[in-house]
Parts: C-alpha cells; sequence; structure tokens
C-alpha cells in the first residue's frame, strides 16, 4: 500500500509502487512510475543554525515519464 495525500495531481498511466510516499503539493506527470520505498514532497531542513529560515513553495513537478528509484527522496 502506498501513502498518497491529498492534494496530489497524478497523471494518466502512472505507476505507484507499494511503500511509496507521495505528500500534498505534488504533480505526477503522464507515464511516469514511482518505485517502492520513494519519499516525494519531503520539506527540506536546514542542517545546524541559520541567519535566516529557508523558503521554499511546499510544490513538486515531476514531468512526464519520469522513472523514480526505489527510496529515493525528492524534496520539495
Amino acid at each position: 500500500m502506498a501513502l498518497i495525500e491529498p492534494g496530489v495531481q497524478i497523471g494518466l498511466r502512472v505507476t505507484i509502487h507499494p511503500f511509496a510516499c507521495v505528500h500534498a503539493g505534488c504533480e505526477i506527470g503522464d507515464d511516469c512510475e514511482i518505485n517502492p520505498g520513494a519519499f516525494l514532497g519531503k520539506a527540506p531542513k536546514a542542517p545546524g543554525t541559520l541567519l535566516r529560515e529557508p523558503r521554499f513553495e511546499p510544490r513538486l513537478v515531476l514531468g512526464p515519464s519520469v522513472l523514480v528509484g526505489p527510496h529515493a527522496v525528492l524534496y520539495y
């Protein structure tokens, strides 16, 4: 079973294998394959102490025909 949060946009002919995790804000294009254990939409975390907090938009876009390998982590 894969975890797909509300707010994820999934294209046509997309394969999402078991144990993949896709967070809200992700857009997956047509003909993509997400392999087991992949983590899409992880929030970035700054190492150590920074003078200013990093800013990011919680959005990840995969174009058509993307293959995400097993246990890959893709950040926003």
